[in-house]
């Protein structure tokens, strides 16, 4: 992903990391381990401070961009999360799982809003509207 601004890029893989980059030039900015197993979902806060993950063993974490430190666990899935979205406002963040549901998180709280059974199959991509 790359941030609002455009000057940092981001990028996850299946060892676990999230690694940010500056997008002109390419040079590494942090090194973030995300998990022991594969990162399958990884998106920028609207505001750019902020990177939220998804891993393949369900959870749901954010992270400081300045740093690559953690900042809460806001929750889990059942399996592989694979789909991240945020509201426009930065205030929710909507999680989509191999578990074929739909999660909504409070920033502000970290707790879970709601959860919905979305689909036959693992959610692949979320868009949230204002």
């Amino acid at each position: 992903g790359i941030s609002p601004d455009g000057r940092t890029l981001a990028s996850a893989s299946t060892d676990g990391y999230v690694k940010t980059w500056l997008r002109v030039g390419g040079g590494l900015i942090e090194r973030m381990r995300v998990c022991d197993r594969g990162v399958g979902a990884m998106i920028f806060s609207p505001d750019g401070k902020t990177i939220a993950t998804g891993d393949d063993e369900g959870r749901v974490k954010l992270w400081s961009v300045l740093g690559g430190v953690l900042i809460s666990t806001l929750g889990s899935h059942d399996r592989a999360v694979t789909a991240l979205a945020w509201t426009a406002d930065g205030k929710i963040l909507v999680s989509g799982g191999a578990d074929k549901t739909l999660r909504y998180w409070s920033i502000e709280n970290g707790r879970q809003l709601a959860r919905i059974a979305a689909h036959d199959g693992a959610v692949r991509a979320i868009v949230a509207l204002p």
